[in-house]
């Protein structure tokens, strides 16, 4: 790939996996999203486990010598079909408005105009509070596909008693509750088995296109990254079968701050009040650990959004979801599966319960 000088003097280059390109998309993010900051740390473990076999492409624009943009245009291996890319542009703040975003834009389009599958379907993200970015998608065709509404829990503030009889009930009902960690040292296949229950959870994780199951070892990859919080991965049971789960992980960005992943329940199990437990569970964890917050995000009409405000979980900006359907060759319309998303600091979600 070659770099690209535009008239206004805009170098647009790939990124080149160094400490400064690694500072300088880290510090882009930061400046947009002050209140969720992320960290060098895990964009490069992030970078280090990525699916080598779906494309990925990062680039950077410069602009007197300074990185004042980056861009990622990649395959969703969350919701993968040939011609669906997830495309996102981020600029620094004083920055933008200045064409540079679409001098990005641009140029991403021409990379996926040279891949072996033509883009035919393309979703992005941005946050409800960024008015600019969302006009820069919708003049660009994109249409909003779904909300995920961000929302953070004060821990010193959480109150256990109106909960009380749901953790009772779970106790009483013969159903148990483990650690992650508790779990391996029980059963020597405890991660393929989770693996296989997350694959199925996801499943009922609401999303506006079908999803595809990540490999089982991007899963151990990803649970063993410098986000993992020892005793943070909590397990419902029936008896051997796995029937539930939710997770903490520590935001690298921010100290004693954690994200919630993916709380979820079987179907078999719901309406158990099991997830009422995990979660409670969790929060209580959390306050073990001397976490200040949780944050957590939901589909806004997902159930599990309804139990967190029950916990005390207060709405923030949501996340916005966007698609652009592209004509094939030939004329036709682009139907491939995809989804939103994009890269956030660190992307968390519930999933029914």
């Amino acid at each position: 790939m070659s770099t690209l000088k535009s008239p206004k003097e805009l170098t647009i280059r790939p990124f080149n996996d160094s400490d400064r390109d690694y500072e300088a998309v880290v510090a882009i993010w930061n400046a947009i999203m002050p209140g969720e900051p992320t960290s060098v740390e895990g964009m490069r473990y992030g970078h280090s486990i990525r699916e080598k076999k779906y494309l990925f492409g990062r680039l950077m624009a410069e602009l007197d010598g300074e990185i004042v943009a980056t861009a990622i245009y990649r395959e969703p291996f969350w919701s993968y079909a040939p011609g669906k890319y997830a495309v996102v542009i981020r600029v620094l703040p004083r920055y933008q408005r200045r064409g540079i975003g679409g001098a990005l834009y641009d140029f991403v389009m021409e990379c996926l105009q040279e891949q072996k599958h033509k883009p035919v379907n393309l979703h992005s993200d941005t946050r409800e509070d960024q008015p600019h970015s969302v006009r820069f998608l919708t003049k660009r065709g994109f249409e909003q596909k779904q909300r995920q509404q961000v929302s953070r829990l004060n821990v010193a503030t959480f109150d256990v008693t109106p909960f009380a009889g749901s953790l009772e009930r779970f106790e009483e009902s013969g159903l148990t509750m483990k650690t992650l960690e508790e779990f391996e040292a029980a059963d020597p296949d405890a991660r393929r088995k989770l693996y296989e229950k997350f694959c199925e959870f996801m499943q009922d994780t609401p999303f506006f296109e079908e999803q595809t199951d990540a490999s089982f070892e991007y899963f151990e990859k990803s649970i063993n990254g410098p986000s993992k919080l020892d005793g943070g991965f909590l397990i419902a049971f029936d008896g051997d079968e796995i029937v539930g789960t939710t997770n903490l992980w520590k935001r690298l960005g921010q100290p004693r701050a954690l994200s919630t992943g993916l709380t979820a329940v079987a179907r078999t199990h719901r309406r158990r009040g099991i997830a009422t437990a995990l979660k409670v569970r969790s929060i209580e964890f959390a306050r073990s650990v001397d976490a200040r917050v949780i944050q957590t995000d939901n589909e806004e009409n997902n159930p599990m959004y309804d139990l967190n405000v029950r916990l005390g979980f207060k709405p923030t900006p949501a996340w916005l979801l966007f698609q652009k359907l592209l004509k094939e060759e030939g004329g036709a319309a682009g139907t491939g599966d995809g989804g939103g998303g994009g890269e956030s600091a660190d992307g968390d979600t519930d999933a029914r319960g």
